[in-house]
């Protein structure tokens, strides 16, 4: 009975009175993406798919159309929703900077085989060849 009381309560919150709820699956990526597109220009994904069925009811047509373009005016000022945007937009990139900045798998591999590698060419082996060269001349590689 808990779980149904928890359901009813969050189906309530997003339902105007004469609503219904319409339910679809997408992709776990493109969802995510989806939401970081619509908190960057500081939208609702519920809101953006209620417009886009109640334009796709008025033309009565479900493919999607680019955006009439605005006035080639350029602007000369930035108002709040501008700013909210470009706000969300450097966070984003923040983000992506974040992200891209970790080595993955194939790269720390390849990092371990160059390091500790037997190889010729591998810094492992090219250090070894060093220490051979300061032995026989009488020095060490190692610091005091």
């Amino acid at each position: 009975m808990l779980i149904w009381y928890c359901y009813s309560t969050v189906t309530a919150l997003g339902k105007r009175a004469n609503e219904k709820q319409i339910t679809f699956c997408i992709d776990e990526v493109v969802r995510e993406q989806f939401q970081t597109l619509c908190t960057t220009l500081d939208v609702s994904a519920a809101n953006v798919m209620r417009k886009w069925i109640d334009t796709a009811l008025e033309n009565g047509d479900v493919n999607l159309q680019a955006a009439a373009s605005g006035s080639n005016e350029p602007r000369n000022f930035i108002d709040d929703n501008d700013k909210k945007v470009i706000k969300n937009i450097l966070s984003r990139l923040d983000e992506v900077e974040r992200n891209t900045a970790y080595l993955n798998d194939n790269q720390m591999k390849f990092i371990k085989e160059e390091v500790l590698g037997d190889e010729l060419g591998t810094l492992r082996n090219r250090m070894g060849v060093c220490e051979k060269e300061l032995q026989q001349l009488g020095g060490n590689i190692t610091r005091n």
